[in-house]
């Protein structure tokens, strides 16, 4: 789950003012493949929407089922994605749930769970949370082609209705013509305190290509886990 937060939280960068995009990316655990995602989004300067879909997939997918649903839509301002509304359901086996996060002059102000969030002491207000993208949001700055000068060195905090996290991008690095920017994914309030102690930063690497207009895209995002290197490779061409 920590991969697909990190196809999901990096902060907006200029692009074309008016775009398209449908990608499909593979997710392996350790050389093993395990889910598939699609995601297909489009913008106009003023708005923008988009939608995304993740299956158990391969011998995993065979033993368990599972998926995850996402929508969103908002406006933009300049170049920027602001929040307006997400929606995410998600099942695993037996376990489903619906989440709706709504926002309002650019912070969430509204979190409906089916079934419901339990009260937890660690919980976090969605009101407190201002200047944070929603994942969906937060995944079309990283997938949409920026300038090569821009495809590093930022960071942006995304909060999924229950967690906030923080990705941090470092400085670039070219390898075999590709860009690799060295991350970090960091939990920053929401999680149990025993999930906190087990660890709140944890290293990746976004790895962007040069398309035919010369713009960075997305290619992969791989991590170390304890179950073996997680990876989240584009296989759309």
């Amino acid at each position: 789950m920590r991969m697909l937060a990190l196809l999901a939280c990096l902060l907006p960068a200029t692009a074309a003012a008016e775009g398209r995009l449908s990608h499909a990316f593979a997710l392996y655990l350790g050389g093993l493949k395990v889910a598939r995602m699609h995601v297909e989004a489009e913008w106009d300067g003023t708005r923008f929407s988009g939608r995304s879909e993740l299956h158990m997939a391969g011998l995993v997918g065979f033993f368990v089922s599972g998926f995850y649903r996402a929508e969103a839509e908002g406006r933009m301002e300049g170049d920027s994605f602001l929040p307006g509304r997400f929606a995410a359901d998600t099942a695993f086996r037996d376990d489903r749930q619906r989440v709706v996060v709504t926002y309002r002059d650019g912070a969430p102000w509204r979190v409906e769970a089916d079934p419901p969030f339990r009260p937890r002491p660690w919980q976090i207000a969605p009101e407190a949370q201002a200047g944070t993208l929603d994942p969906f949001a937060a995944a079309l700055t990283l997938i949409r082609p920026v300038p090569p000068r821009l495809a590093c060195n930022r960071s942006v905090d995304v909060f999924d209705g229950r967690r906030r996290v923080r990705i941090v991008l470092g400085a670039p690095g070219w390898h075999e013509g590709e860009i690799r920017c060295p991350g970090t994914y960091v939990r920053v309030a929401g999680f149990p305190p025993r999930t906190m102690r087990k660890g709140t930063e944890f290293p990746f690497t976004a790895i962007f290509a040069p398309n035919a207009a010369g713009l960075a895209e997305l290619r992969e995002v791989f991590a170390p886990t304890d179950f073996g290197v997680a990876v989240a490779r584009r296989i759309d061409g």
